[in-house]
Formats: structure tokens, C-alpha cells, sequence
């Protein structure tokens, strides 16, 4: 479970991010605190998608809006799929080696 510290961090770095690119060294001079633990808010915030990463070393961050998919989630409700393929009867076919069972032979 993550500290008290840890969400106030990562929702201090996401409050500052926005459409600019910046550094985590940048970040952190406006927030003043420690360039690692903006870059691990960074990482936690990448993971959830809600940042945008640009380059090499130095890496630049900003802010990732997610696409409004409300009009595409009334239409995939319904549909579930298949739990399994449909097989008709004689579609398929049987096993090419029998199953053989190694067990201990009984002697009379």
C-alpha cells in the first residue's frame, strides 16, 4: 500500500504537468522536491496513461488527456463472446495416439 507522502506526491506532479514538455528536473524545481521522486510519480503516472514521454535523456513529460470513448462503450456492452468455440458434432476429430496409463501391473 502506498504512504500518504506517495499520493501527495504523484498528485502534485500530475496537478503540474501540462500540454508543455518538461523534464523531471524541471518538475521538481517547481515543486520543490527530489528529481527521483518526481521520476517515480513520472513512472507511475506513464503506467496509468496518463503521461506522455518524448525522447532520450532527458526525458520530456507531459500531461496525456484520455480520448473520450463514452460513444464506443454503449456498443460493446452486450457482447460477451463465445465462452468457448462452437464444435457440432463430428467436426472434429478423435485423438491420434490413445492415452496409455502406466500403473503397476498385478501378478496372480
Amino acid at each position: 500500500m502506498m504512504s500518504d507522502f506517495g499520493i501527495e506526491i504523484i498528485a502534485a506532479v500530475k496537478d503540474a504537468l501540462d500540454d508543455s514538455w518538461q523534464t523531471a528536473q524541471e518538475i521538481a524545481d517547481k515543486l520543490h522536491i527530489r528529481p527521483r521522486n518526481v521520476q517515480t510519480a513520472l513512472g507511475n503516472l506513464s503506467t496509468k496513461g496518463l503521461v506522455e514521454t518524448q525522447g532520450k535523456k532527458p526525458i520530456r513529460y507531459r500531461r496525456h488527456e484520455k480520448p473520450d470513448i463514452g460513444c464506443w462503450t454503449h456498443q460493446h456492452t452486450e457482447y460477451k463472446g463465445e465462452p468457448m468455440p462452437y464444435m457440432r458434432p463430428g467436426s472434429y476429430s478423435p485423438r491420434s495416439r490413445p492415452t496409455i496409463i502406466v500403473g503397476v501391473s498385478k501378478k496372480e
